[in-house]
């Protein structure tokens, strides 16, 4: 990230940038190390979020956490004036918000034009306002997300179909190295928001998960009474069967031939 907004952010300050943009453009999706908001002053603009795009209206406000894959899409005819809002602290506000697309009720408007009005330039020229500034707008937006506040784009609920699919296909190839990084990429995420997002609907970590996957497979394969140790190590995704009997026994509580026994 550009000295301009590490150093800013290291004195609890959001740095905000205003743009009209009445040319054809097209920023890529990228991972972006602070919490974004996003405010369509005017006109029109295409915005996506890990792949997904909607359009954004005058008035609507787009929501970004940090780490998110984002970008944004001005095509030939639209334009736009936008306000952009990073920032780096407010964590717990700014997480009690789904991702997406706001279409913001005039409280919401009102309290995004009050933090805006108290952004100034400092000595360097960038315009800035204190992070606490914003609290107020978060909290609301929050209320109002959980009184069915009127939200849309990528959200939690559109994830949550992502992270479902992912579970299936560890299940169903939990024999081979499926690693964080390669489910985050294979499902347009960074690491940590998919490890977040992944925790929040399984109801427990990626590793764990894909070590209960293994487990019942082991288990399931032990019942048949066809394969022996070792051959279950390899087709459940261990290197060793010292390893595959290790964890076997950690979670069930027995060897895997003392299972294989009992049954």
């Amino acid at each position: 990230m550009a000295d301009i907004y590490k150093n800013n952010f290291a004195l609890g300050l959001a740095v905000v940038a205003r743009k009209t943009k009445r040319k054809a453009y097209h920023l890529p999706d990228t991972y972006f190390p602070s919490h974004e908001l996003l405010y369509i002053d005017n006109g029109e603009i295409y915005t996506s979020t890990n792949g997904q795009r909607a359009l954004a209206k005058q008035g609507d406000l787009m929501v970004w956490h940090r780490d998110t894959k984002h970008g944004q899409t001005l095509e030939e005819g639209q334009q736009a004036s936008t306000i952009g809002i990073n920032y780096d602290g407010l964590d717990k506000e700014t997480h009690a918000i789904d991702i997406g697309l706001y279409h913001l009720d005039n409280r919401a408007r009102q309290l995004i034009g009050e933090a805006l009005a108290q952004a100034e330039p400092n000595d360097s020229g960038v315009v800035v306002m204190s992070e606490g500034i914003l609290k107020p707008l978060l909290q609301y937006l929050a209320q109002g997300h959980q009184s069915n506040f009127n939200s849309s784009a990528t959200t939690f609920q559109e994830h949550q179909h992502s992270i479902l699919q992912a579970m299936n296909h560890m299940n169903q190839h939990c024999d081979q190295e499926l690693s964080l990084t390669h489910m985050a990429d294979m499902f347009h995420m960074s690491n940590t928001y998919f490890s977040r997002v992944f925790k929040k609907i399984a109801g427990q970590s990626f590793k764990a998960y894909l070590t209960q996957c293994r487990i019942e497979r082991a288990k399931a394969l032990l019942e048949t009474k066809e394969f022996n140790i070792t051959e279950i190590a390899a087709a459940t995704g261990f290197a060793t069967i010292h390893y595959f009997s290790l964890v076997f026994k950690r979670v069930t509580g027995l060897s895997p031939s003392d299972y294989a026994k009992k049954i």
